[in-house]
């Protein structure tokens, strides 16, 4: 078994948006633990206002948390690499202005690619850029 721990960083203004988010991660390859765990152990969370960075913990922030999960997964499955495993052990991103679920879960695939030194296809990227700048229109 090895491990390949990566960090993906992602800001872009799109159509004047912000889109923020870190995500680091650790695969491990030849393994057959779960695909995707989170073990965030960013400081304690304090609401100090809005656009603050904050680092998430294992409290709170679900929806990120879960966010991170489905887009490593993801990018597992689209990678072919069936014996490999994904810890999440940070996500920084900017609560209620610069990041989403819709973020988190691209950047995490994205980390994933990117500790597998994958190449996502035009299709793949097009679908991930999809997801990532249509996150704040609304209905």
């Amino acid at each position: 078994m090895s491990s390949i721990e990566t960090e993906k960083r992602f800001f872009k203004l799109h159509e004047g948006r912000p889109h923020f988010a870190i995500v680091t991660i650790q695969v491990v390859l030849g393994t057959d633990q779960p695909e995707g765990i989170i073990d965030c152990s960013g400081n304690e969370w304090v609401w100090r206002g809005q656009g603050d960075v904050d680092v998430i913990t294992q409290i709170g922030f679900e929806d990120w948390k879960q966010a991170a999960v489905l887009g490593a997964k993801y990018a597992l499955r689209h990678a072919n690499c069936s014996d490999c495993s994904v810890t999440i052990t940070k996500i920084v991103g900017r609560d209620f202005t610069d990041t989403n679920p819709s973020i988190v879960v691209v950047v995490a695939a994205l980390a994933v690619w990117q500790a597998l030194n994958y190449k996502p296809s035009k299709a793949e990227e097009k679908k991930l850029d999809d997801i990532l700048f249509n996150s704040w229109n609304l209905p």
